[in-house]
């Protein structure tokens, strides 16, 4: 009965990713996820001018990559990660926190997340899991995305361009006093901030559906997550998997009723056909002037 109603997106990566760091964290015996003791939470003023070129650079690249159906914030972060490690005076420094990997990096990831909504919008093709999730979400409701979203649904459109603006106004206003808190909960013992993790996750799932099956699901995909992250195999491809084939799941639900009613109007249409001889083909009103002319023509 619980599969019935189908496998919720949420208690998946929940599990894929929240279930599985804890174990790859418990396996290594990990003390504290950050062990400095005074961390300096803004960069320096030298750190900006330092990275200002490859923030630049990234953020171009990872835009015009992002207009790539298909291409993920996580393939274009290696791309410009293996771009500015040729370009940079210091490559030895990668891989050992250099500032402007890290802001490379970054700043390819934002602007290809925020590239792959050209090809979301003009194409109905999502370049990962997040617009995978919004595409199910526009499909539920009956919107199509494609070259006539614009036209059919203008407010629609110009709302979510409009909320990214105002979201990354509200993210400024609230990161900039608490990121000193949000930092220093890395500073928890990991004993504590473990079990803590896994408590929200689990309170997370259920409260979903209210369903202790997404407990389970969460803990199922949190053991496959770790075996997959273990073996180095690739999360991000079965959480775009899962959110592209519920959509495609609700189309194909819809595909055979609008196939079968296709044939009914098809033998529908021949059926009037045969009855009335006068009609062209598939009830088509023949034209009088061209059959007296065809008559002429024979009759010749």
């Amino acid at each position: 009965m619980e599969l019935m109603a189908g496998i919720d997106f949420v208690p998946i990566i929940m599990g894929l990713f929240a279930i599985s760091e804890i174990l790859i964290n418990a396996e290594k015996e990990t003390k504290c996820i950050l062990e400095a003791k005074r961390i300096e939470w803004l960069p320096a003023w030298q750190d900006i001018k330092d990275t200002w070129a490859a923030t630049t650079r990234s953020g171009v690249i990872g835009f015009l990559a992002g207009l790539i159906p298909g291409c993920s914030p996580a393939v274009t972060s290696f791309m410009v990660y293996d771009l500015e490690k040729r370009f940079s005076k210091h490559p030895e420094k990668f891989g050992h926190g250099a500032m402007d990997a890290v802001a490379a990096v970054e700043g390819s990831n934002n602007a290809t997340a925020s590239g792959g909504f050209v090809p979301l919008f003009a194409f109905g093709i999502p370049s990962g899991p997040a617009l995978a999730v919004l595409l199910g979400g526009f499909l539920m409701y009956g919107l199509q995305p494609g070259p006539r979203l614009m036209q059919e649904q203008p407010a629609l459109l110009w709302t979510i361009i409009a909320s990214m603006y105002i979201g990354n106004v509200m993210l400024l206003i609230l990161n900039l006093p608490l990121v000193g808190i949000w930092a220093r909960m890395a500073l928890i013992p990991f004993p504590i901030l473990g079990p803590m993790i896994a408590v929200f996750t689990l309170i997370g799932a259920y409260s979903l559906r209210h369903s202790f099956f997404d407990l389970w699901i969460s803990l199922l995909f949190g053991v496959i997550g770790y075996f997959m992250r273990k073996f180095e195999f690739p999360v991000a491809p079965m959480v775009f998997g899962h959110g592209v084939g519920q959509a495609d799941g609700d189309l194909l639900h819809a595909v055979p009723g609008h196939v079968q009613g296709l044939a009914v109007d098809f033998f529908h249409a021949l059926h009037l056909d045969r009855l009335h001889p006068a009609h062209g083909h598939f009830g088509c009103q023949r034209d009088p002037a061209a059959q007296e002319s065809q008559g002429a023509a024979g009759g010749a």
